[in-house]
């Protein structure tokens, strides 16, 4: 039998979350702000919340992640919908 403890997060100045992913691999949850116009990201145990991108998104809303592959897929709505990925490993760096 698997015991999940779960711990709560309290996380502070966050204003419309639209989407939340779980990479279960790395114990990160990542998620889109579309006020904020942000994607962020924390350990589940609420440490080391970080700020992945921040400039030029347009109104970022669902999100996923592929831990095995280490990807990040996003989903924008504008004036119309688009999606890009991103390599965790590499992609963000430049952000």
């Amino acid at each position: 039998t698997n015991i999940i403890k779960l711990t709560p997060i309290f996380l502070l100045d966050i204003n419309l979350v639209e989407g939340l992913t779980l990479d279960s691999v790395e114990h990160k949850l990542y998620w889109t702000d579309a006020l904020r116009r942000t994607i962020e990201t924390v350990y589940v145990n609420g440490s080391k919340r970080r700020v992945l991108v921040s400039h030029d998104l347009d109104r970022p809303r669902a999100i996923a992640v592929d831990p095995n592959e280490r990807y990040l897929f996003i989903n924008y709505l504008h004036h119309h919908q688009y999606s890009e990925s991103f390599n965790l490993v590499s992609s963000l760096e430049k952000f």
